[in-house]
């Protein structure tokens, strides 16, 4: 919840009112896909700790990344370091980004 704006935070738990986002079925969806994403997360932890890296549990519906080399399981590795800032996609260097000043967060707000 944006606690520095009370305009943005009304607005914010007036679509959640409106949308039943609390609504005991919202809620109820919500603790069962948990559920299961907490279940396929151990799943596919303990496919990497009990030493058969790479033979995942067919059963899971996960499947185990150090099976096949990079190149063959189709997906790139990464080329360069990317970072998303003001609404923009750039490269970034890899060094952290300047500190934010409350007072250039502040004037942002009034604009």
């Amino acid at each position: 919840m944006p606690l520095f704006s009370s305009e943005l935070n009304r607005k914010i738990c007036r679509k959640i009112a409106s949308h039943g986002l609390c609504s005991k079925d919202s809620l109820q969806d919500l603790l069962h896909s948990s559920r299961k994403l907490s279940l396929n997360v151990l799943s596919f932890v303990q496919s990497f700790q009990d030493g058969s890296q790479g033979q995942p549990d067919p059963d899971s519906g996960v499947s185990g990344p150090l099976s096949q080399p990079p190149a063959e399981s189709g997906v790139p590795l990464p080329a360069l370091n990317l970072i998303f800032k003001d609404g923009q996609l750039r490269e970034w260097s890899g060094r952290a980004p300047p500190p934010l000043h409350i007072s250039a967060l502040q004037k942002d707000q009034s604009l």
